[in-house]
């Protein structure tokens, strides 16, 4: 020490807590598929829960694994969505602008999983890209994926063009770049814990981007 100043020890980044991205990168290095399935899992799911509460709709839980009793998902509450859309019906199409900004709510909600496990790993194709000119006329599973949900709700509401579930995309891209914070802390408690929900669930939702 030198000139009888007090010097703090700052530590190094090795000893900091590793952010997301460490973690993909650290499981990539050791070649751990295992471990990249649960990450790209975690991003999904975490994508889904913080594009939902800033949509304005509501999550209860987050569940990787970590509570058996519950499936692996998010719960996902978009029923005052849904309801504008039912609301404005005519002619089995949506007309008005607030029909317009309900759907694509619902579909950035939907939309925000395989978006974000891009960011683990680079192939997963996003939903626009999982939607071909015949699929709105396809018969669709009993057990819907996103992408299934995706073309549901946009059948129901007779928007069947893939610009608008690009345009929607391109909504819940700019959600997660502006709540990385939140999103980054809830990727590292379901890291930790698998499971989150409550009042914990909605602290970590609100967390700013710069947090």
């Amino acid at each position: 020490m030198s000139g009888g100043q007090d010097h703090k020890f700052m530590p190094n980044e090795a000893e900091l807590d590793p952010s997301p991205m460490q973690l993909v990168a650290a499981a990539k290095e050791a070649n751990d598929t295992k471990a990249l399935r649960r990450l790209q899992k975690i991003f999904h799911e975490a994508a889904h829960a913080v594009v939902l509460q800033n949509v304005g709709g509501r999550v209860d839980w987050v569940n990787i694994y970590g509570d058996p009793t519950k499936q692996t998902q998010v719960t996902m509450h978009l029923q005052k969505f849904f309801k504008i859309l039912v609301d404005d019906l005519e002619g089995g199409n949506i007309s008005s602008k607030e029909a317009f900004d309900a759907l694509e709510r619902i579909i950035a909600t939907f939309s925000a999983g395989h978006l974000i496990e891009q960011e683990v790993e680079k192939s997963v194709n996003v939903i626009s890209e999982r939607i071909h000119d015949d699929s709105w006329f396809t018969p669709l599973a009993l057990a819907q994926t996103d992408r299934d949900w995706v073309i549901s709700v946009m059948r129901e509401a007779g928007v069947l063009k893939i610009d608008f579930v690009k345009n929607a995309e391109n909504r819940a891209r700019q959600i997660i770049d502006e709540n990385r914070g939140a999103f980054e802390a809830l990727v590292m408690k379901l890291d930790k814990d698998g499971y989150v929900e409550g009042e914990e669930l909605q602290q970590l939702l609100e967390m700013s981007s710069t947090s």
